[in-house]
């Protein structure tokens, strides 16, 4: 609040007023608004200020209203808004008569609307002042807490406002009911004739005086329609109060059921009195009864005399209202105390008292106790085991104790105390119809029992009943636990069931757990641990198998934990000895020890999961039915059958491994598992489908191991230490294919190195591997390293110099050497030219030359064969070849890449020579990668609409960027020869760097996005900075250190297009004055003028030079 006042500038309030209050709800801060308000508005706030107060006009003082100038009815409004919060009755008091004691106000019908029900909190002589016209226009009035006599005034009032409309019943009582609870009692009477059928919350509101003076009749009419509204309020005091003074029979003719309970209606007490009276009251006692004792107002007994009165009513078989008893006893409080310690310490063990007399205690004395009685255990516990206890039968004291008006659940301490009492006081039978009342009469009642009384209750009855345990059949203890004590487990604690004996059969527990389950939803976590942990306890002790014979011991133990979960794997296997673990074990279905698997928190360690599965017969039933439920039980489960599935060696069990049982597994392989250490022992078989099925698309991004990591194990397993292939063996028909590589490696391939094949098969890799078709394929692979493909043909042709080149895929004869063609014959080089020219991207000089010398005569149709393989010819063989054969190739030719200088120089002058004419934008676009060959001379020739044409050409900027840098420039120049301003626009972004300098100089901020995407060389950018440095009107000089302006000055200082303006002030300090004109000398001085002499090094003796040769430069110009 502290900081808030601090910080709250009075100027921020005063402007800000209405946001402040809206979002201030705090009364602290609110009381320091209103504070500094009263500081600026000393004489006090007006209507603008009043209006925005909302709900911080709540903690205004009766002095600071007293201040207030409210002259607005809509101020009224504002302040009374009950939207922000109500009033303190004498605070709205203040409010309203402040407004009426401003200018000429008067409590007319605005002025009642917005106060609303504070209307209630004025003076009668005020009220007295409203008019009849005025309430004519009054929304209903809301008068709930006006008092009988501001109800009367402003009934009178209002009676006359509607004074016109008697003749009309129905709508003067629609609009004289908000003042009806001041209505006199012939006013209500007349009423009752006009058949209004008044609504039940209208009729609760009349004058309570009044209605006790309404007969079932008048009420009747009254009431008409609605009148079985009056019993749903049958229970609220002034019904009851009105019902109290009717004859039974008159309330019988409603119909309702409702009755009066006032004991003493008709009951005639002047002969009693007569008889008390005359003295001799111990004579006379017993001979009148409770009824006329309870309706005198003159009788007086001592507590001897009304223990005796007591003992001879409850002796007797008549019984009276809880009313009748009430009634008694306030009329008798004095000496009850005492009376009842009387009656109780009486040895009357044939009085059964009834319910009514106990509810009477309750209502008449308990209801009295204060907190400090109350909180005393000592209190309690006596006067409920001496003053009631002796009164009641075990159901009775149970019902007793429910009582709201005994305290006692009310008192934690009382409660063990009485409870304790009661419990020791009662043998089983009568404890069982204890709890079966107090379960009855709890559930009546709706009466929630609060945790701690459950917590004691729970607790002393068990220790009461523990010493019967072990004699209580598996009955009993359901009985007690699923029928009397339900409702009380709840509250069980750490060590509720310690008492329970360990030794209690089998059958008996599961009663108990049974009975804990019926509650498990009321139960915590913690709770819930404690039963499961118990139990387990119990299971142990018991050695489980003491009670297991014979079925699933899955099913066995189900009722002992039913809802508190299951043991986990570890205790599961504790209950079973060592000796009978596979018997036990192998009791389970494979339905069975999955749904026990795949519970929560089951299995945390995986050694244990896998001495369950090493020792269940049905293991491979389990992993082939059952569906994977969980990840982690999935990955636990593989680790430990793994090493089972990598020793298969037979192809059925491979099968059977691989395709059945771990089908729905292999998807949660790891790294460990398939990593070498694993993998050293698999069989070969084993390995091949391994290998197999993580090849054939095995989803790697849901694991946390790659490809290469497979490959890494593949590689450590197929290193062979002799030499030998790993998994060939000739003689071996499993191990016997030549399809070595497919067999073993697979889609794995592309990770292979020639290390990797000399480590396999070192010196022994034969020709039947390598000519095998299924590997061969294998290696038709753009993913594997050129090398490894060069390796693999050289070796290939090595040992077979034979081998038709055109059983080559296609990625193995793009890497073939040179001399596997030199023998083929015309139809087979046709044949290898289109695979080559289909599939290989880069074939070998050494291969092309081959290809080419096929063809010693040039033709069109020679350099359709050739394709991509003509960039092999020489520059003899081109300039040999028909020029217009190579007109007619020029589509091919001008597709091809490679090309070097004197090859395009020698198609292109072949083709000028045969009259070819490059002179527009089409020809030089359908030179393709010729245009190098083009002489810069002939770009120069071409309109200038058709090279700007071209710069638009993305295929042709292309071809161009290879080109001579000669022709690029020759290009751009072309380009930049016209509409030097758009230089930036028109000239394409690759070629940029062959703008002048000179062009960049005048740039504008307009094209510094198109700037920013451009490649510039290092001279151009320099050149941009240099200027971008420049002073300029309204920004801030760019400061630079005098390295910096040396290098920009060394960029600079031999282009004489630039201006003295256009680069930094400080720059200019490094200029040579020498090599200045004349006739510049001034604006040099002038740019220099803003420049920092200080940044100048001392040694330098600039600015000396500099101030005489301004001096002479000022001569110059004053000649």
């Amino acid at each position: 609040m502290q900081q808030f006042d601090l910080y709250l500038d009075i100027s921020v309030l005063q402007y800000n007023l209405a946001a402040i209050t809206e979002k201030v709800v705090d009364i602290s801060l609110q009381t320091v608004i209103l504070k500094k308000l009263n500081q600026i508005y000393p004489l006090g706030l007006d209507d603008g200020v009043l209006q925005l107060l909302g709900s911080t006009s709540r903690v205004a003082t009766i002095d600071d209203i007293r201040k207030w100038s409210i002259n607005r009815i809509d101020t009224l409004y504002s302040l009374l808004d009950p939207k922000n919060g109500p009033w303190d009755p004498d605070m709205s008091e203040a409010l309203i008569m402040r407004y009426l004691s401003t200018g000429d106000h008067y409590l007319e019908s605005a002025e009642i609307n917005a106060i609303g029900s504070n209307i209630c909190t004025l003076n009668i002589s005020v009220l007295q002042t409203i008019t009849a016209e005025s309430l004519k226009s009054v929304l209903s009035p809301d008068l709930s807490s006006c008092s009988i006599e501001q109800k009367s005034v402003l009934y009178s009032i209002a009676n006359s406002s509607f004074s016109n409309e008697h003749r009309n019943a129905l709508t003067f009582y629609q609009l004289i009911i908000p003042y009806l609870g001041g209505a006199p009692l012939e006013d209500i009477q007349a009423l009752s004739t006009q058949n209004i059928s008044m609504d039940i919350t209208t009729f609760i509101s009349l004058n309570p005086a009044v209605l006790k003076m309404l007969n079932v009749s008048t009420v009747r009419g009254l009431i008409g329609v609605n009148i079985a509204e009056l019993q749903l309020f049958e229970n609220s005091s002034v019904v009851q109060s009105w019902v109290s003074q009717q004859n039974q029979s008159d309330l019988n003719t409603l119909n309702l059921g409702i009755i009066n309970h006032n004991p003493c209606f008709g009951v005639d007490s002047q002969q009693f009195d007569g008889e008390i009276a005359s003295g001799n009251v111990s004579a006379v006692l017993c001979n009148f009864s409770i009824l006329d004792y309870a309706c005198s107002s003159a009788v007086v007994l001592t507590s001897d005399y009304l223990a005796t009165l007591l003992t001879c009513e409850l002796s007797s078989s008549m019984t009276y209202s809880k009313e009748a008893w009430r009634r008694f006893l306030q009329n008798f409080a004095g000496p009850l105390d005492e009376a009842l310690d009387r009656f109780s310490i009486t040895n009357l063990s044939s009085i059964q008292s009834g319910p009514n007399i106990l509810d009477a205690i309750g209502e008449v004395i308990i209801s009295n106790f204060n907190t400090e009685q109350l909180r005393n255990v000592t209190f309690v516990s006596e006067w409920f085991q001496v003053a009631v206890l002796g009164l009641l039968s075990s159901e009775q004291k149970a019902q007793f104790l429910l009582q709201a008006d005994s305290g006692v659940l009310r008192n934690d301490s009382a409660f063990r105390e009485v409870f304790s009492n009661i419990v020791t006081s009662l043998d089983l039978n009568q404890l069982g119809r204890f709890f079966t009342a107090f379960n009855e009469t709890a559930i009546q009642m709706n009466l929630s029992i609060p945790t701690a009384i459950s917590e004691i209750i729970l607790n002393v009855t068990l220790l009461d009943l523990a010493p019967d345990f072990q004699s209580f059949s598996p009955q009993n203890f359901s009985l007690w636990f699923q029928t009397y004590l339900s409702s009380f487990l709840p509250a069980i604690g750490p060590n509720t069931l310690s008492v329970i004996p360990m030794s209690i059969g089998c059958n008996s527990y599961r009663e108990i757990v049974k009975g804990l389950d019926n509650v498990y939803s009321h139960l915590t976590t913690t709770q819930s641990n404690i039963v499961f942990k118990y139990t387990l306890g119990y299971l142990q002790y018991q050695s489980s198998l003491s009670y297991y014979s014979s079925g699933s011991f899955f099913m066995f133990l189900n009722p002992f934990f039913l809802s508190f979960g299951f043991p986990d794997l570890k205790d599961f296997l504790s209950l079973i000895p060592a000796v009978r673990q596979a018997e036990i074990l192998n009791s389970i279905s494979v339905e069975e020890l999955s749904e026990f698997l795949n519970r929560p928190n089951t299995v945390s360690d995986g050694a244990e999961l896998c001495t369950l599965l090493n020792n269940y017969n049905m293991t491979n039933q389990y992993l082939a039915r059952e569906p994977v439920l969980s990840s982690a039980l999935a990955s636990l489960t593989l680790a430990c059958v793994w090493p089972q599935a990598l020793r298969a060696s037979s192809p059925a069990d491979v099968e059977q491994w691989f395709n059945v049982r771990l089908v729905n597994y292999l998807p949660y392989l790891t790294s460990h598992l398939i990593s070498s250490t694993q993998l050293s022992n698999a069989s070969c078989l084993a390995y091949r489908k391994l290998v197999y099925v993580l090849g054939n698309n095995y989803n790697f991004s849901a694991t946390h191991f790659t490809p290469a990591d497979v490959y890494s194990s593949i590689r450590a397993y197929l290193t062979s230490n002799d030499g030998r292939p790993r998994c060939f063996n000739s003689s071996d028909p499993l191990l016997n294919s030549t399809a070595w590589f497919a067999d073993n490696i697979g889609f794995f391939i592309t990770f292979i190195s020639v290390s990797d094949i000399h480590s396999f098969l070192s010196e022994n890799m034969t020709s039947e591997f390598l000519e095998n078709s299924e590997n061969l394929q294998l290696f038709n692979n753009s993913g594997i390293a050129g090398i490894v493909l060069e390796y693999y043909t050289k070796e290939l042709y090595t040992r077979n110099p034979d081998f038709s080149p055109l059983r080559l895929p296609a990625e193995l004869l793009c890497h073939s050497p040179s001399s596997m063609f030199d023998a083929l014959g015309d139809s087979d080089v046709q044949a290898i030219l289109r695979s080559i020219n289909n599939y290989c991207t880069g074939i070998s000089p050494e291969v092309t030359a081959v290809l080419v010398a096929k063809f010693p005569n040039i033709s069109a149709s020679t350099i359709q064969s050739l394709g991509s393989q003509c960039v092999g010819l020489t520059v003899g063989q081109i300039l040999s070849a028909p020029a217009n054969a190579i007109i007619s190739s020029l589509s091919t030719l001008s597709n091809i890449g490679g090309w070097d200088q004197g090859q395009v120089n020698a198609l292109v002058q072949s083709i000028i020579n045969a009259g070819f004419n490059i002179s527009t934008a089409s020809t030089l676009v359908s030179l393709g990668t010729l245009i190098s060959g083009v002489p810069s001379a002939t770009i120069s020739d071409i309109p200038y609409s058709e090279i700007l044409s071209l710069s638009q050409n993305p295929t042709f900027i292309d071809n161009i960027l290879s080109a001579p840098t000669v022709l690029q420039e020759t290009f751009v120049q072309k380009i930049i020869s016209v509409d030097q301003p758009e230089v930036i626009a028109i000239v394409p972004g690759a070629l940029v760097t062959y703008i002048p300098l000179v062009l960049l100089t005048s740039l504008s901020s307009e094209n510094i996005s198109l700037i920013n995407t451009q490649s510039w060389s290092q001279e151009q950018k320099t050149k941009d900075l240099v200027k971008a440095c420049r002073p300029r009107a309204g920004r801030d000089k760019v400061l630079l250190e005098e390295a910096q302006l040396v290098c920009m000055y060394n960029y600079v200082k031999d282009d004489p297009s630039v201006s003295f303006t256009d680069v930094p002030s400080d720059l200019l300090l490094y200029y040579s004055y020498e090599n200045i004109q004349k006739e510049n000398c001034q604006s040099y001085f002038t740019a220099l003028g803003s420049a920092d002499f200080s940044i100048l090094s001392s040694v330098l003796d600039k600015q000396t030079i500099l101030f005489d040769a301004a001096k002479d430069c000022l001569v110059k110009h004053t000649q």
